[in-house]
């Protein structure tokens, strides 16, 4: 009798451990695989490279995100976003990424192309009615060989007039070569292609972007709008040997196609994975392909042209890229396809070395030896102090000079 409270004891303590390994393993299985992460000391090696980079090359603001296996690894803010208000630079703080805005223009494009409201090789003429006497086609004006020359655009409107005024005087003014025939860098032709989405859409540039790109994109902080007086926004410090604070944030409705988004490195590296991956949530992997496919060489040294994307040669093959450069604010967005890799840089000052940079997260990420960075002579702190010093001591000198032949000739 008394062996039948313990059987039924062992059997229900049997069937628990069974129940226990059958629902452990259902998790396991049921799981996802866990997120990549940047080592620890990989980590700590880039916070401390950056912060020194910030320090020695007059940096204000700093930002720095790293894909790695197609996820964000590395996202993070140094320095200022104003050295006026000494407020720090965040991972939800906004940078103006200049050029890089002409990926998101191209990727409007492409979309439009999927629904057949755009189409690759047909006449700008189509969508924009000022250049109905131009042959310039969409692809010419995507991989910069429109032969359109930029122009300065100064307007005081935030309104469709500002556009349609850009538009009438690229469309008359006399181009650098006949479409088709050379290549020249060229934000003009981006600008046409903002008139163009804007024509096919019937909304504002500014407004297809936030709805078809944007929000799909999960970047819910990056903006065209002009930043407010609370905005966490960096400001822009121009100057290339003595940095300083720049009197005003660039915005002109005309020229947001080709250089106007304003993001967060949290967000531009959440782009970055998404191109990366060819993310559907945006375009058709054949749309990807086309972007990121090799048109033609640049008239830039190892670089070539897809579809909006520049092209950098890396050993047999091509790195998609942009860089951007805006009055205060330099940038650098590079994918690497075949390690699932991507690296932004953000920042908003021009002494930012993007490409040298770029070069020592690389070697970081693969374990190499590196060389932390040496800035030019004048932006040395040791020598901008000798210089002050010198230029006091002869500012003294001379004041004394001036003293005694004034004593003199009493």
């Amino acid at each position: 009798m008394s062996s039948c409270p313990t059987a039924k004891l062992l059997t229900m303590t049997a069937l628990g451990v069974i129940a226990s390994v059958a629902v452990a393993r259902a998790s396991q299985e049921a799981s996802p695989d866990p997120l990549p992460q940047l080592s620890s000391d990989r980590t700590y090696v880039l916070d401390a490279l950056m912060e020194r980079v910030l320090q020695d090359f007059s940096i204000p603001g700093l930002a720095i995100g790293i894909v790695e296996n197609g996820a964000p690894v590395y996202v993070r803010a140094f320095g200022v976003r104003d050295t006026k208000s000494g407020e720090p630079v965040t991972v939800h703080t906004l940078f103006n990424i200049a050029s890089i805005t002409k990926t998101f223009t191209a990727t409007a494009v492409m979309q439009l192309n999927e629904r057949q409201q755009m189409t690759l090789d047909a006449p700008i003429a189509s969508y924009v009615p000022a250049f109905a006497k131009s042959p310039i086609t969409v692809t010419q004006l995507l991989t910069h060989t429109a032969g359109l020359r930029d122009m300065r655009h100064e307007s005081a409107t935030d309104d469709a007039s500002a556009v349609t005024d850009y538009v009438t005087k690229a469309a008359n003014r006399k181009p650098a070569f006949d479409p088709g025939e050379g290549w020249e860098y060229s934000d003009t032709a981006f600008n046409v292609l903002g008139a163009a989405i804007e024509s096919v859409s019937r909304e504002s540039y500014a407004e297809y972007i936030q709805t078809q790109v944007l929000t799909p994109a999960g970047m819910m902080e990056s903006t065209f709008a002009a930043p407010g007086a609370d905005s966490n926004i960096a400001w822009p410090h121009t100057g290339k040997w003595f940095v300083r604070r720049a009197p005003s944030y660039p915005s002109d409705r005309a020229l947001l196609p080709s250089a106007g988004l304003s993001a967060s490195i949290g967000d531009m590296t959440r782009w970055a994975a998404l191109n990366l991956n060819r993310d559907p949530v945006l375009l058709t992997p054949a749309s990807y392909e086309e972007m990121f496919r090799h048109r033609l060489d640049s008239g830039w040294e190892g670089m070539a042209m897809g579809l909006g994307w520049q092209l950098e040669k890396r050993g047999d093959g091509w790195l998609p890229r942009h860089a951007g450069a805006e009055h205060g604010f330099s940038a650098l967005l590079t994918l690497y396809p075949e390690q699932r890799r991507a690296i932004v840089i953000l920042s908003n000052g021009e002494t930012t070395p993007r490409i040298e940079l770029r070069k020592l997260i690389e070697e970081v990420l693969a374990g190499q030896s590196y060389v932390p960075l040496q800035p030019p002579l004048l932006l040395r702190s040791d020598f901008q102090w000798t210089l002050g010093g010198l230029a006091c001591m002869t500012l003294l000198l001379i004041a004394v000079s001036v003293g005694y032949r004034h004593r003199s000739g009493r």
